[in-house]
């Protein structure tokens, strides 16, 4: 629930960065399809786990149901996810406001 309001908000966030519709939504998608898979093949996984869209999941397990120590050390919780998702969204919004001010008003 916290994931799809944060997702909104930040929607809207681009939209104020941006201001034409499709090439926000294009932004957004080339970011989550292309640039994060391709940064996902360059940087360790302990930055990764810090990108705003590449998708969560649960560790991988192996045949037993046994997570890597690996995997387990680096994943985030829940809250944690939240939190960086929620960071970007604050940033966004940020960035957002200072622009759509000095664009609109006055």
């Amino acid at each position: 629930m916290l994931f799809t309001g944060l997702a909104a908000l930040h929607g809207l966030e681009i939209g104020m960065i941006v201001r034409h519709g499709s090439a926000a939504i294009s932004g957004l998608l080339v970011w989550w399809f292309v640039l994060e898979n391709l940064l996902a093949v360059f940087l360790p996984a302990d930055a990764l786990r810090l990108l705003p869209l590449l998708r969560r999941h649960e560790p991988s397990r192996d045949r037993l149901g046994l997570v890597s120590p690996e995997e387990l050390a680096i994943a985030l919780t829940r809250p944690e996810n939240a939190l960086v998702f929620g960071a970007y969204a604050l940033v966004a919004l940020l960035v957002g406001s200072v622009l759509l001010y000095r664009r609109d008003v006055g």
